[in-house]
């Protein structure tokens, strides 16, 4: 059997909510396979390094290979940073 992505129910139970006139039951759903979290990760990790590390007049990025990740890093490195085109 291939499974190629996993799924995970996270359910949280206050009762003490009602009295407060909150919701008593928090859950959340994630179905995700692990090629897409790996790369919105990394994704997000090239975003957070770029502002410290990068000079600040920098406009140009350069990504070497053309992977799922190459995607992510980009689109997370043009989120904060002005850039243009080659």
């Amino acid at each position: 059997m291939n499974i190629a992505s996993l799924g995970k129910r996270v359910v949280s139970v206050f009762p003490h909510n009602a009295q407060r006139g909150l919701l008593i039951i928090h859950a959340a759903v994630l179905v995700l396979g692990g090629g897409t979290l790996t790369a919105i990760r990394t994704g997000a990790a090239s975003g957070a390094a770029t502002n410290p590390l990068a000079r600040s007049d920098s406009q140009v990025v350069a990504i070497f290979g053309a992977g799922v990740q190459s995607c992510t890093q980009l689109e997370a490195v043009c989120i904060v940073r002005p850039t243009q085109s080659a």
